[in-house]
C-alpha cells in the first residue's frame, strides 16, 4: 500500500496507470496483473482524493 501512497505523491502518472493498464495488458501479458492491481487501486484512491 505504501507504493500506491508513494504514486499518488508522485505527478498525475498515476492516473496514467488506470486507463493504461488496458494497453499495457495488450502489451506486456507478464504486466497484466501488476497493471491490473495497480490500476485498481490506484482507481480507488484517487476517486477518494480527487473531488
Amino acid at each position: 500500500s505504501g507504493a500506491l501512497l508513494t504514486t499518488l505523491e508522485n505527478p498525475p502518472e498515476g492516473m496514467i496507470f488506470t486507463p493504461g493498464r488496458t494497453h499495457n495488458r495488450s502489451r506486456s501479458p507478464s504486466r497484466q496483473n501488476r497493471s491490473v492491481t495497480s490500476g485498481k487501486g490506484l482507481a480507488l484512491r484517487v476517486g477518494r482524493v480527487g473531488p
